[in-house]
């Protein structure tokens, strides 16, 4: 009896820890980049970050201003592309306003994610565009009204070239 109690009581644990960060992804490349001011952009990675925010019409950021100036080949550069990445990132993650300004009343809860260390894993990872896509909703609803924005600037704007 008392052996199951704990077998039971470690399977509870477990559980309960599976939903930790320290039991998910690759532990190696998540503590080879533990700061933000360690990222270290390559050409590739600036050019997928360059890619999405051109592709901010979809997500209905088209009128806010993302400039990349970075340059991966200095730290100035890599420290201007991060503070574009998390500027991009934090509009398509929790929105470009802050609906609890625009209401007096506003109780639904933001999603807070950890962007930071979203970016430096993506970054380490190659794979910056995948991340940012990831970031904005991904229902059918804001598929819709994604493709609704997009089709009415298209309108507005003529025929792309």
């Amino acid at each position: 009896m008392r052996s199951g109690a704990i077998a039971c009581s470690l399977l509870t644990l477990a559980f309960a820890l599976s939903g930790c960060d320290a039991f998910t992804g690759d532990r190696e490349s998540a503590a080879a980049v533990a700061s933000i001011d360690q990222v270290d952009w390559s050409s590739d990675t600036a050019g997928q970050l360059r890619s999405a925010i051109d592709g901010r019409v979809a997500h209905g950021l088209d009128a806010m201003n993302f400039t990349v100036e970075g340059d991966p080949a200095n730290q100035d550069g890599d420290q201007a592309l991060t503070r574009s990445a998390l500027r991009y990132a934090a509009a398509l993650a929790t929105g470009a306003s802050d609906p609890s300004k625009l209401h007096e009343v506003y109780t639904i809860a933001r999603p807070k994610p950890d962007l930071e260390r979203g970016l430096a894993q993506a970054v380490a990872d190659g794979k910056v565009k995948d991340w940012l896509d990831s970031l904005a909703p991904q229902d059918d609803g804001y598929r819709s009204l994604s493709k609704a924005y997009t089709e009415l600037r298209r309108q507005r704007n003529g025929p792309s070239p």
